[in-house]
C-alpha cells in the first residue's frame, strides 16, 4: 500500500516580531534545503500592533518553504505563550491536513534553526524518537543586550539542569549520560511527531512553561524523548518577552536580582531521585530547600565522579 512520506511542519507563534522575524524564517529556509521531505511554515502572528505579518509575508517567498501566515487576535484570556503556541499548531494541522506521521517542529520568531537541525531530527525520528528536543543556545541581541551579570548567572543554572539530567541518566540506565545530552529544553527547538504531540495532550494553553509541561508529559507517557539528538537552536537573549517564566523574563530577573542563583539542594535531588529516577521527576517546582547553584553543582558533579569512578572500579 503507498503510503506519503511524512512532512514537517513548523510553527511559529509571532506577537509584534516585525524585525526578528525575517531571520527566523531565512534560517528555516536555509535548513529546508537540508532535507528531502517537504516543509511547511506556519506563521501566526497573533495580537500584533506591527507589521509582523507583512514582514513574514515578503520574507517567506521560497523554493524550500511552503510558508502561510495567518493573523488572528486571540481573547485576553489565550493571549500568552501556552495559549499561542498551542493555537498555532491547531491552525497548522487545519492549514497542512497534519497525519499523525508528520513532524511538528515548535520554534519561536526570534530564534535561529541550525542548517542541519531538520535533518539532525529527521535522523533522530528515524531511529524511533517520538520527541526530539534540541539544546537551546544563546543568540545575542543588539536592539536588547542582556546584561552580562544575568547571562552568567543563567548559565550556572542551565549547567546545573543538565547536571540533574545526567544524574537521572545514570540511575536509570546504569551508564554515563551522552555528552550532547540536553540539560534544558525550550519551545524554540521542539519536536514531536503529531501522534505523539496529541498523547502528551499537546502545548497546555497556559501563560508560561508550556514547553516543560508538554515534555514532563511526554517523559510520563513513556514515550521516547531524544535529548541528544545533536543540534542547538539560537534563541535571543532579549530581557523584554511575552513569556512569564521564558528566558526574556528569566534574563529580566536575573539581571535584578542580587541572590548567586538559587536551586534545590543538591542531597534533597540525589535523594528524590535516587528513589524513583525519571526525567518526569528531575525537577520539583516548590523545593523544601535552597542553596546556590555553584554549591549544587559541585555537589552533582561530586556524586558523577563517583559513579565514573565506580564503574571503571
Amino acid at each position: 500500500m503507498h503510503t506519503d512520506p511524512a512532512r514537517w511542519i513548523v510553527v511559529i507563534p509571532a506577537k509584534d516580531e516585525q524585525l526578528r522575524i525575517p531571520r527566523a524564517l531565512q534560517a528555516l529556509d536555509r535548513a529546508a534545503r537540508g532535507v528531502s521531505e517537504e516543509v511547511n511554515v506556519l506563521v501566526y502572528a497573533n495580537n500584533c500592533t506591527d507589521g509582523t505579518a507583512m514582514a513574514a509575508g515578503h520574507t517567506a517567498r521560497s523554493a524550500h518553504l511552503n510558508t502561510v501566515v495567518e493573523e488572528r487576535r486571540l481573547p485576553d484570556a489565550l493571549a500568552h505563550a501556552g495559549g499561542a503556541r498551542r493555537a498555532a499548531v491547531e491552525a497548522a494541522r487545519r492549514v497542512f491536513g497534519a497525519r499523525d506521521r508528520d513532524r511538528l517542529f515548535s520554534t519561536d520568531a526570534d530564534a535561529i534553526v541550525p542548517e542541519d537541525g531538520l535533518r539532525t531530527a529527521g535522523a533522530a525520528f528515524a531511529a524511533g524518537a517520538d520527541v526530539v528536543l534540541a539544546r537551546i543556545a544563546c543568540l545575542a541581541d543588539p536592539a536588547e543586550p542582556a546584561p552580562q551579570t544575568a547571562l552568567r548567572r543563567r548559565a550556572r543554572i542551565v549547567l546545573w539542569r543538565r547536571h540533574v539530567r545526567e544524574v537521572v541518566e545514570w540511575l536509570r540506565t546504569g551508564q554515563p549520560a551522552s555528552e550532547l545530552l540536553h540539560g534544558d529544553h525550550g519551545a524554540a527547538g521542539i519536536a514531536a511527531t503529531f501522534s505523539a504531540y496529541d498523547e502528551a495532550g499537546g502545548f497546555p494553553p497556559v501563560p508560561s512553561e508550556e514547553d516543560r509541561s508538554f515534555v514532563g508529559s511526554a517523559d510520563a507517557l513513556g514515550l521516547r524523548v531524544d535529548r541528544s539528538s545533536g543540534f542547538a537552536v539560537r534563541a535571543s537573549t532579549r530581557v523584554t518577552g511575552r513569556a512569564l517564566g521564558g528566558m526574556a523574563d528569566l534574563l529580566h530577573r536575573d539581571a535584578a536580582s542580587a541572590d548567586p542563583g538559587l536551586v534545590e539542594r543538591h542531597d534533597l535531588t540525589l535523594e528524590r531521585l535516587c528513589a524513583g529516577p525519571c526525567h518526569a521527576r528531575a525537577f520539583v517546582q516548590w523545593p523544601a530547600a535552597l542553596e546556590p547553584a555553584d554549591r549544587a553543582i559541585a555537589g552533582l558533579e561530586a556524586f558523577l565522579a563517583q559513579m565514573r569512578a565506580g564503574r571503571a572500579a
